[in-house]
């Protein structure tokens, strides 16, 4: 499973669990692939637990997942914003060797970023 696909998750309410249902952009848009496999649950207080035909609002921030190579140039990137990586945005950086790391310290803004992120999740090939 594609780490988008635990960023980027629609959630349904139902006996006290929050489950990931669906796949869906920054932007409310239904993305292409299949739900992701993975049922994430949390405990949900009963008395907060939405009634039926109220609406749970999830927050999504703005991610850039960014490949790197064994230096760490930057070789590839996606959004879930449906444009280019920028300053503010939630950085992960996946490793040649299959790491993922959270890097809230990566300057987006040092990037010249090339190629088209108008498709959210859609990796873009850098230099």
């Amino acid at each position: 499973m594609r780490l988008h696909h635990l960023l980027l998750g629609t959630c349904a309410l139902a006996a006290g669990t929050i489950s990931v249902v669906g796949v869906v952009t920054a932007a409310d848009r239904q993305h292409a692939s299949p739900a992701p496999a993975l049922a994430a649950q949390a405990e949900v207080a009963p008395a907060l637990a939405p009634q039926p035909g109220q609406t749970l609002t999830v927050h999504v921030p703005p991610t850039a997942l960014v490949r790197v190579d064994a230096h760490g140039a930057v070789t590839a990137a996606a959004t879930n914003t449906g444009a280019a990586p920028q300053p503010g945005d939630d950085v992960y950086l996946f490793h040649p060797d299959g790491t993922i790391t959270h890097a809230s310290d990566f300057d987006l803004g040092a990037v010249t970023w090339i190629g088209d992120f108008s498709h959210p999740g859609v990796y873009q090939q850098q230099k």
